[in-house]
């Protein structure tokens, strides 16, 4: 197979994988799977537009990224008793939990040295 045989037969944009975390509440624990997919250009774009700390893009880049769950879903935003994709998010997950998916996005996006360097990047464009 040619290179470009290898990149039209796997195009970026459907790329999906499956990340395991590890949730801790009180004495319950599970090993939670989440599916996610890498940034794209779009979102890219939207996360240079933030302004705030660095959970603010971790957030954006959850609520984005993570496929399942699905945390723009409205009928799951709705069940948690959420008007928001954010506040379902902070009702849900710790931070640091999502802070670690941010982190495997951002890996699986190709930005091999994690999110200082994608934050970096999206001020510096």
């Amino acid at each position: 197979m040619t290179l470009q045989e290898f990149l039209l037969a796997n195009p970026v944009d459907k790329l999906k994988k499956d990340v395991v975390i590890e949730l801790e509440r009180g004495e319950e624990r599970m090993d939670a799977v989440f599916t996610i997919c890498a940034v794209s250009e779009k979102q890219l774009n939207e996360f240079k537009r933030i302004k705030g700390d660095d959970f603010s893009m971790d957030e954006t880049m959850v609520i984005n990224c993570v496929l399942e769950p699905n945390f723009k879903s409205g009928e799951n935003i709705r069940k948690a008793g959420c008007a928001t994709a954010e506040q379902y998010l902070r009702k849900t997950l710790k931070r640091g939990e999502y802070r670690v998916l941010a982190e495997e996005i951002i890996r699986f996006s190709g930005f091999g040295a994690g999110v200082k360097d994608l934050k970096q990047q999206a001020k510096n464009s």
